[in-house]
């Protein structure tokens, strides 16, 4: 995706230099806490882009279904969280009077409900849970991504992948065992999970 976007990175990165270089008073003095804050702006922009990526994508999704006969019943907002920070989106609940039901187009289609995260932010949880006791993985990942996440949701996510871990070794496990040869001693020659 990076070398789409190649010119992009070129033009925000000017700007954040001259923006920088012009309001920040004795860079000279601030090097050593620079990387840190230009860390933080990035974060920043992250979650706006993700902000307006998500609106785009729910008003398209909205007005597909609006076409085909849904009406606009209620407007509730959702949180979802991404690698950059928690988002505020609207979920709107589309009604139909003919079939008398209701979608919801948002988790429907796109499968952003309130509460749930994105992808990546489940790979970031992982990573620290699985290294380290569940509260020092939250401090250690408010530390590198700038917001808080709750110790349960990391133990949650690390024990879902855990599970889906150790269904995934026991099927190949199986399978293995299935085409394993036995020699005249009655032991496995090879085993290759």
């Amino acid at each position: 995706m990076n070398q789409k976007y190649t010119d992009c990175v070129e033009q925000i990165s000017q700007i954040l230099f001259e923006a920088i270089a012009k309001r920040e008073e004795d860079l000279t003095a601030k090097i050593s806490q620079i990387d840190t804050d230009l860390f933080s702006l990035l974060r920043a922009i992250g979650l706006r882009v993700m902000s307006m990526l998500l609106t785009m994508l729910i008003a398209q999704v909205t007005t597909q279904a609006k076409t085909t006969g849904w009406v606009i019943h209620r407007r509730a907002i959702i949180k979802y969280t991404v690698i950059f920070g928690q988002l505020k989106l609207e979920s709107p609940l589309l009604w139909n009077k003919k079939l008398k039901r209701g979608i919801r187009p948002v988790a429907e289609k796109l499968g952003i409900t309130h509460g749930n995260h994105s992808p990546g932010l489940t790979r970031a949880l992982v990573d620290f849970g699985a290294e380290e006791s569940f509260a020092q993985a939250a401090k250690r990942f408010q530390e590198h991504y700038g917001f808080v996440v709750e110790v349960s949701k990391i133990r949650r996510e690390v024990l879902q992948i855990a599970q889906l871990s150790e269904k995934f070794v026991g099927q190949r496990l199986a399978k293995s065992l299935e085409n394993a040869t036995i020699n005249p001693r009655g032991k496995t020659e090879r085993l290759l999970l």
